[in-house]
């Protein structure tokens, strides 16, 4: 799956896909997106759709053009706005959280511990869930709501 986590700033997310049938099964993507002032992350078992969803959310998420998921989609999207968290399920039903940070994906837990028990930020947050998760890892790329750029994260020595 991966690992993304967010908290009220910035957002990270890992680069493992993990897809039979491709390469040697596993190869690396960025999974985070930005659509005008919000900020997106992907994750899930089956994906199918999933990047339409990613399209419909950067044209400005019309309620007459959103798409419906194949029938075996299976997967969510965390967003990051000057409003706060929400997620979408693969209806592209939006539920806002009250949370001051979040994570989803296969290593979420780890990453959820080392935000709220350690106070590390989301991309320590996710480098830790590498160390655990056979479905998460490095390179991890992060955004910021102040810059809105995707970046590739160099940890501090």
């Amino acid at each position: 799956m991966t690992t993304i986590a967010s908290n009220l700033r910035e957002m990270a997310g890992d680069t493992r896909v993990v897809l039979e049938g491709i390469g040697t099964d596993s190869y690396a993507s960025v999974k985070i997106f930005v659509a005008k002032n919000a900020i997106y992350g992907i994750h899930g078992e089956n994906v199918a759709g999933q990047i339409h969803a990613i399209d419909w959310l950067q044209q400005g998420s019309l309620a007459e053009n959103r798409p419906e998921p194949p029938k075996a989609a299976d997967w969510h999207i965390m967003e990051l706005s000057p409003a706060g968290l929400a997620v979408y399920n693969t209806w592209l039903e939006r539920d806002v959280l009250l949370n001051k940070y979040i994570a989803i994906g296969s290593g979420r837990k780890v990453a959820m511990y080392c935000m709220k028990i350690l106070g590390m930020s989301p991309a320590e947050a996710v480098r830790e869930a590498c160390r655990v998760d056979d479905f998460t890892d490095m390179p991890i790329y992060t955004v910021s709501l102040t810059d809105l750029a995707i970046k590739l994260w160099r940890p501090k020595k």
